[in-house]
């Protein structure tokens, strides 16, 4: 039975196409919160899915930074295509739900601005976990 915690880290990686060393090592610094369980759950797959998004566009520190202020929220809403991540220079995160929210949080002033798809990453990872589950 203590194998199967590793199995569920290894599925999870598998979901999002990243190393299942790169998983654990988000698992141990307690950037994710799970596997929750032996076998994964959706929301394991919501969150390493926008975990991966943002890690993916905006490097460790600053996906890292990104997650810890949008996760709680992220995490308790049903992840829609519309739903994204506004990262403007300096440290300025915004969880946008609509387009209109991410036109105004990436309104700046001549900063950088990146918009990560956090939603449609989640709903991806949640669809690939579905379809393992289904045998598919």
């Amino acid at each position: 039975m203590a194998g199967r915690p590793e199995e569920a880290f290894a599925v999870l990686a598998r979901i999002v196409g990243t190393n299942p060393r790169t998983y654990k090592r988000w698992r141990e610094s307690k950037i994710v919160l799970g596997p929750r369980a032996d076998d994964p759950t959706e929301l394991d797959a919501i969150e390493v899915g926008a975990v991966h998004a943002l890690f993916s566009q905006l490097g460790d520190s600053d996906g890292r930074n990104a997650w810890n202020r949008v996760r709680a929220r992220l995490l308790q809403l049903e992840p829609t295509t519309a739903t994204r991540v506004v990262w403007a220079e300096p440290y300025q995160i915004t969880l946008c739900l609509t387009d209109e929210e991410v036109g105004v949080a990436a309104s700046t002033d001549n900063q950088p601005v990146t918009v990560v798809r956090v939603g449609i990453a989640a709903i991806e990872a949640r669809r690939r976990l579905r379809q393992r589950a289904s045998g598919l």
